[in-house]
């Protein structure tokens, strides 16, 4: 490593405390910026990026089930 950040795989990230093992994102992101920031979302599964302002001002990113589709909870791909 020469930038001291670890190069992580899709559906892991580096968590800037630990730079040799890479974190794993929250099961429906395919990228993330950190365990509950979701940074690109899997349209195959019928998910896509939500932002929600959260209490402190800032905004977290999430995947949700496209409209019109829900999660059985027992999967990740959305059904309509």
């Amino acid at each position: 490593m020469t930038d001291d950040l670890c190069h992580c795989v899709d559906g892991y990230f580096d968590d800037m405390n630990n730079h040799e093992l890479c974190q794993q994102c929250h099961l429906t992101c395919v990228t993330c910026s950190d365990s509950l920031g979701c940074l690109t979302c899997d349209a195959s599964k019928k998910r896509l990026l939500n932002s929600s302002l959260m209490y402190d001002g800032s905004t977290s990113n999430y995947c949700i089930c496209q409209y019109g589709h829900y999660s059985p909870g027992d999967t990740l791909t959305c059904q309509p």
